[in-house]
């Protein structure tokens, strides 16, 4: 399984969203971590719902900041949050109730959606804020 690793191609120029990503990144590699390594499904899900509370957190602040600046395509970003949260809110919800246990699958899942989003979404936010510069 491939670690996802921050690089500067991911960096959107806001220190705050920056830092927040290199944060995902750095939780994905330790529920990556967790999984690969046996450690038990229960830290792989204590890892999961630490990532999933800052995923919140960060798309919180990601919003606010796109309404800050007036972001013309904030709604489709908003409603792409909002999908990513409700697919992992089932899958953590499947979990605790003991439907499904968490996989390599769901890594790669994340990771994929984590760097797409940053290249093919967030990059906007950054072209966007250079108008300003």
């Amino acid at each position: 399984m491939n670690e996802l690793r921050w690089s500067e191609q991911l960096h959107i120029g806001d220190v705050m969203v920056d830092q927040q990503h290199q944060q995902l990144f750095q939780m994905l590699d330790e529920l990556q971590h967790a999984l690969v390594q046996c450690l038990g499904q229960d830290l792989v899900g204590s890892s999961l719902k630490k990532l999933v509370t800052y995923t919140r957190q960060h798309f919180r602040d990601e919003e606010e900041l796109m309404a800050r600046i007036n972001f013309p395509g904030r709604e489709p970003h908003i409603k792409e949050h909002r999908k990513l949260l409700e697919q992992v809110d089932e899958t953590y919800r499947e979990y605790q109730e003991g439907e499904t246990v968490l996989t390599a699958e769901l890594i790669y899942f994340l990771q994929g959606w984590l760097r797409h989003h940053i290249l093919e979404q967030d990059l906007r936010i950054s072209e966007y804020l250079r108008q300003f510069d």
